[in-house]
C-alpha cells in the first residue's frame, strides 16, 4: 500500500503536532502526529530524515508554543508502550500504525523510544501497561 502526503502546502512537519497537542482532548494527537512523523522519517532507507526530526523536536520542545510537561510525559508513556509492541500482529485500526508495520521494526522502536526520551527525560524508566494495545 503506497501513501502519499495529501497535504498541498508547505509546513515544518514538527510544528504542527504541536498545534494540536497542546490542547488535552483525550485522542492522543501528539502520540499520534509523533508516531506518524517517525514512520515518513523511516519511510525510505535514509537516516538523515530520522535525525532532523530529533533535532527540530528538540529544539521545538525549548520553545513556549510545547506543550505542558503533563502531555508530554503522557505521549512519551504511549510512544513507548508503542515501541514495546510493535512486533504483535493483529489488527490495526490506524493507518499510521499499519504504516509502521511496515517499516524496519528495529529502527522504528529506536526512533519512538528516543522522541519520547527528548519529550520527557524524566518517565524513561517508567514500567510499561503493554495490555493496552492489540
Amino acid at each position: 500500500m503506497a501513501y502519499r502526503c495529501q497535504h498541498s502546502r508547505k509546513s515544518n512537519f514538527a510544528t504542527e503536532p504541536f498545534k494540536a497537542g497542546r490542547h488535552a482532548v483525550g485522542w492522543s494527537i501528539l502520540e499520534r502526529s509523533l508516531s506518524a512523523l517517525a514512520t515518513l522519517a523511516l519511510w525510505q532507507d535514509d537516516p538523515a530524515p530520522a535525525e532532523r526530526l530529533k533535532a527540530e523536536l528538540a529544539k521545538r520542545l525549548n520553545t513556549e508554543n510545547a506543550p505542558e510537561q503533563e502531555m508530554r510525559d503522557d505521549a512519551a508513556r504511549e510512544l513507548r508502550e508503542r515501541a514495546a509492541t510493535l512486533y504483535k500482529s493483529g489488527f490495526r485500526l490506524s493507518r499510521i500504525h499499519s504504516a509502521m508495520a511496515e517499516i524496519d521494526q528495529e529502527k522504528m522502536q529506536a526512533l519512538l523510544q528516543d522522541i519520547a526520551d527528548l519529550l520527557s527525560p524524566g518517565t524513561a524508566g517508567e514500567p510499561l501497561n503493554l495490555g493496552v494495545w492489540p
